[in-house]
């Protein structure tokens, strides 16, 4: 197991959870400094966590220690991991901008979507 790819996973998790990691840890029942050591890649939890960690964030536990990755899931590259540890760090105001945003693409993706079954062009 690459030690270093459970801490990225779950460090993702984490952050895309919206919680903060004293909240997981609760949820999780386990201490804060131990999530965060399994976070930072200073430790590495028992079969028992992995397969709780696994459970609460609904991931194989081949994804979560970086054995394979399913077909139908993103691959987890480290742009994404940067872009939802600023996500993380941002204000809710700028959270909500970053949503209308998001919001805006996923309508233009499903109108693109509706057109091509129509026999329309998407449009640019």
């Amino acid at each position: 197991m690459d030690f270093q790819i459970f801490a990225n996973n779950l460090r993702h998790l984490v952050n895309l959870s919206g919680k903060t990691t004293t909240q997981v840890a609760k949820e999780l029942h386990m201490s804060f400094p131990s999530l965060s050591r399994y976070m930072n890649g200073q430790r590495v939890p028992d079969i028992n966590y992995l397969l709780r960690i696994a459970d609460y964030f609904n991931v194989s536990l081949d994804w979560l220690v970086g054995r394979k990755e399913r077909s139908d899931q993103i691959k987890i590259t480290p742009e994404l991991i940067m872009l939802s540890d600023l996500y993380q760090k941002a204000t809710s105001a700028d959270k909500s901008v970053i949503q209308l945003i998001l919001k805006k693409y996923r309508a233009e993706e499903s109108q693109d979507e509706s057109d091509q079954n129509k026999g329309e062009y998407p449009r640019k």
